[in-house]
């Protein structure tokens, strides 16, 4: 079967998180071999990338501005904006895609991001929608608003940073089902979901996690 010009799964790291590389696309290829997986190199090693290339990854996209202790999150929006493909979802590294989603695409819609809802993060008051898995189609306007103000930040996160822009708002949104990016927190206090299709394994207690499954 051949792959689909029109869109792509897009993921991206620097060299502290490359380790997770190899794991995230191949989840996503045994699911969804006939989507191409795009990398954005946010400053990784020589063997990082290499790496990359041997699990598969179609196209690695280079060039991003990662010196200044700019952390590598605040270039995900630059990424998605270089995406040479129509339809674009970004999956954080610690991502897991446990089931096949090709039907995620149907969210990426002209002028928004499509995001899911972060409720962890609105209780602290920080945020509202969470950015560890976004679909777009093309550059929106919103985007482009984004990665403006990340190219400044040194703040906490994109994610808070996008909340300082659009708030709780969803005009700027295509909101996804929950089961696009199943939350750790979420799985901490007892809510699952037979019919998640991606976890997102955050924080340094996620990254525990994926080592344990990396060396099991």
């Amino acid at each position: 079967m051949s792959s689909s010009p029109d869109k792509c799964f897009l993921t991206g790291c620097d060299s502290n998180f490359e380790w997770m590389l190899p794991w995230c696309v191949s989840n996503i290829q045994r699911h969804m071999p006939d989507i191409p997986v795009v990398v954005a190199d946010f400053g990784m090693s020589k063997k990082g990338l290499q790496s990359a290339r041997d699990a598969g990854v179609q196209e690695v996209l280079s060039g991003f501005q990662t010196s200044g202790g700019k952390k590598s999150w605040f270039l995900k929006p630059d990424a998605l904006l270089r995406s040479p493909y129509e339809k674009t979802v970004w999956i954080d590294v610690d991502c897991e895609v446990v089931a096949p989603c090709p039907e995620i695409f149907n969210y990426c819609i002209s002028e928004k991001l499509a995001l899911t809802y972060d409720p962890w993060a609105k209780r602290r008051g920080r945020a509202y929608w969470a950015t560890g898995v976004i679909g777009v189609k093309g550059s929106p306007m919103i985007l482009k608003e984004w990665a403006t103000h990340c190219r400044k930040a040194r703040g906490r996160g994109d994610q808070e940073l996008l909340y300082s822009i659009i708030g709780s708002s969803d005009i700027k949104v295509n909101r996804m089902p929950p089961e696009f990016q199943w939350l750790r927190l979420d799985i901490k206090h007892g809510l699952d979901s037979d019919s998640k299709k991606v976890i997102h394994w955050t924080g340094p207690h996620g990254k525990t996690h994926i080592r344990r499954l990396l060396s099991s």
